[in-house]
Order: C-alpha cells, then sequence, then structure tokens
C-alpha cells in the first residue's frame, strides 16, 4: 500500500465502468468514499459526509462536520471510529488548523482538505467528474447544479493543486487535471 496516495471516491457514473475493479484499488491504497458512496462499497478505509446524512457505514472511519454529533447521523458516528471537524467554507485554500476542514461547494473538497492534513502527498479522484447534468452512479438523483459545478471545478483545478498532488481516473473527465489510467494504479 502506498501510504502517501489517497483515492477519493465520489459517485459519478464513471463508477459503474470501474466498478470491478474497485475492490482491488481498495486493498491495494488508502480510500475514502464520499456520502453514500460506501452504501455500495462498504470496505473503503474512510467515510467523508458534510450533511446530516445516514451512510451505510461498515469498519470506515467516519470523517464529518462536528454539527453531526448533534443530528440524526449522532448514533451511527458515535458507533464507529470517528473524526469530527468544525467545517468552515472556504473556497480559496486549505485549513492547516488540525480542528478545522475547509469546504468549497461538494463534500471531496472537505476530503483533500483532510488528506493534505493527513500527510498524503497525492489523491487520485474517481468518480468526482463534474460533468454537468449527471446522475450519481446509484441513484436518478442529479449530482448538483452547473453554477455550483463551475465553482468545485474550479477549487479542484486551482487551489487543490497547490496542496497536492491531484490526478484524475476518469478519461473522459473534463477536469483539466493530470490523468492515470486504472491499470497504472492496480500496477503501482
Amino acid at each position: 500500500m502506498r501510504d502517501d496516495t489517497l483515492i477519493l471516491f465520489g459517485r459519478s457514473p464513471f463508477i459503474n465502468e470501474i466498478r470491478d475493479k474497485i475492490p482491488l484499488l481498495i486493498e491495494k491504497y488508502h480510500t475514502m468514499g464520499v456520502n453514500y458512496f460506501c452504501d455500495t462499497f462498504p470496505d473503503v478505509e474512510y467515510v467523508i459526509f458534510y450533511d446530516d446524512i445516514l451512510p451505510k457505514v461498515k469498519n470506515s472511519t467516519i470523517i464529518t462536520n462536528e454539527k453531526n454529533l448533534e443530528g440524526e447521523s449522532a448514533a451511527l458516528i458515535n458507533e464507529h471510529t470517528h473524526e469530527t471537524y468544525y467545517v468552515k467554507k472556504d473556497y480559496w485554500s486549505y485549513s492547516t488548523d488540525k480542528r478545522i476542514l475547509h469546504f468549497c461547494v461538494h463534500t471531496p473538497s472537505m476530503g483533500l482538505n483532510w488528506a493534505y492534513q493527513k500527510g498524503f502527498k497525492r489523491v487520485i479522484l474517481a468518480g468526482i467528474d463534474l460533468i454537468p447534468d449527471t446522475k450519481h452512479f446509484d441513484s436518478e438523483k442529479k449530482i448538483f447544479p452547473n453554477q455550483s459545478i463551475e465553482e468545485a471545478r474550479k477549487n479542484l483545478e486551482e487551489i487543490a493543486p497547490q496542496y497536492l498532488e491531484i490526478y484524475q481516473l476518469n478519461p473522459d473527465s473534463y477536469l483539466k487535471l493530470p490523468k492515470i489510467t486504472i491499470e497504472e494504479l492496480l500496477n503501482g
């Protein structure tokens, strides 16, 4: 396992294209699933969510907003290993304060700030594509509005690379980030 690399799994339709390889990636790398990703792939090492949601968590460490300790998710969080943070909306930087994570439009931004604080050097985005008008791989719900996508895109393309090496796994993603293939990841 590469200790300095994290695969950050989102919920874009691209996940269905790599579905059979995900268990191999989970075995080989540190992994984090965003929101309900772990309902389908419960063996990720970490699960991150911002809102008061209830993903099915198996043995993952939960990373979340401290406000969730008072909401519906509190019982789930307290049943698992967890880390809670004060989450601050900040589109233009990452927090270095170990109690705070910055948030820009979508939960993956928190995951990237967390990875930076934990000492990861590179993050592979898998299923975080920001393609307009797409639905989650596991539901009919659209990912989020186009205006928000542009703000999230700017954060991923301009801010995140100041702190981490960011790679995109989806070869069809419009994100202007270096691409990496499944084969490259599986072969080390």
